[in-house]
């Protein structure tokens, strides 16, 4: 499932809250108005074909920055062709990790939505499909955006699998984000060493987000 975790800015205090969606298909401009915020930007790692800008127009609606990281070369072409007519639109093509490496081993699967720089499990359905691994650039978060700053205070993390390391890489800059959307797992892995929801849960509630 995808979680939206907030952060209270107001005397430091957690809101007791939780809005819980299938996928990562949200309408963030109405969930910013929902907590009292308003959209400066988005994060959006896992980015795919940017979709949100260049389908569904999500994204264009919020009148704000957006900042797409996506880690497949291939991919990523594709998310270039399509938001190049977005001046709002920056993209950058790195998978994100928690720490800066010159290359991560990244397993694109035949459904790249799948894809993760983390090794499909054994036995797991998906891994019938057709993988391969390459190597790909890593960096953290912060690294990221110490080239791109003020991006804006809602993040979109969907890794599949690697959204714990992504939030280890991001210590730096987490309390710059309102809003965190994140996909998270419970008592399912698909992929070695993925992190469960509960973990992330624990990670991001220290530092003042709630569920």
């Amino acid at each position: 499932s995808s979680s939206l975790f907030k952060l209270d800015t107001d005397a430091g205090k957690r809101a007791s809250r939780s809005i819980l969606r299938n996928g990562l298909d949200i309408d963030i401009k109405h969930l910013c108005q929902a907590y009292g915020k308003q959209c400066s930007g988005v994060v959006h790692i896992g980015a795919h074909i940017g979709q949100e800008v260049a389908c569904s127009g999500e994204y264009n609606t919020l009148n704000c920055p957006i900042l797409y990281i996506e880690a497949d070369p291939i991919t990523y072409r594709h998310l270039v062709y399509n938001t190049f007519p977005y001046a709002h639109v920056t993209t950058v093509n790195a998978a994100v990790c928690n720490v800066d490496k010159s290359f991560i081993e990244f397993t694109r699967t035949g459904a790249t939505q799948q894809s993760s720089i983390l090794p499909i499990l054994d036995g797991d359905v998906s891994s019938t499909c057709a993988h391969t691994i390459i190597s790909i650039p890593c960096r953290t978060l912060s690294s990221i955006l110490s080239e791109h700053p003020n991006p804006g205070n809602v993040l979109v993390i969907d890794t599949q699998g690697a959204e714990k390391l992504v939030l280890q890489g991001a210590m730096e800059v987490l309390d710059n984000f309102d809003l965190i959307n994140i996909e998270l797992t419970y008592g399912w892995n698909m992929y070695q060493d993925n992190a469960s929801g509960y973990e992330i849960e624990e990670l991001l509630d220290s530092h003042g987000f709630d569920l």
